[in-house]
């Protein structure tokens, strides 16, 4: 949801100080309301024209898709800076191939570790970025 008026506004100047003073934008607090950075940041999309944007990040459930990944599979990191692993990428992605780890926190890490291994084997050794 379109977040609207004050909100809006303040999300947008909370993003704007979290990009130009990232070491202090905790200090700043407009209109006394606690946001989260990551909000204040993805409210940005709907201020059109004052930041540039690069959808340079993979979300991590489009990486994890039940199975090893393949050479095939390598164009979906093509020309892509990161993977996203977020608690709600691995509630949504398939790992029922991955052997003892389930969907918890605790396992992140295995699981992330997993498909580093399996994409540098399919994309990193043979090239097909």
């Amino acid at each position: 949801m379109k977040p609207t008026g004050q909100v809006r506004t303040c999300r947008i100047v909370m993003g704007s100080v979290i990009f130009h003073f990232p070491c202090t934008h905790t200090h700043y607090n407009p209109l006394s309301l606690s946001l989260q950075d990551m909000f204040a940041l993805m409210d940005l999309r709907f201020d059109e024209g004052t930041y540039k944007y690069a959808d340079d990040v993979v979300d991590g459930q489009y990486v994890l898709l039940g199975r090893e990944w393949a050479s095939s599979d390598c164009p979906i990191t093509g020309n892509k800076r990161a993977v996203h692993f977020s608690h709600d990428a691995i509630d949504h992605g398939d790992i029922s191939h991955i052997k003892g780890v389930k969907k918890e926190a605790s396992d992140r890490a295995l699981v992330i570790q997993y498909f580093l291994d399996t994409w540098n084997n399919a994309c990193l050794q043979s090239t097909n970025l």
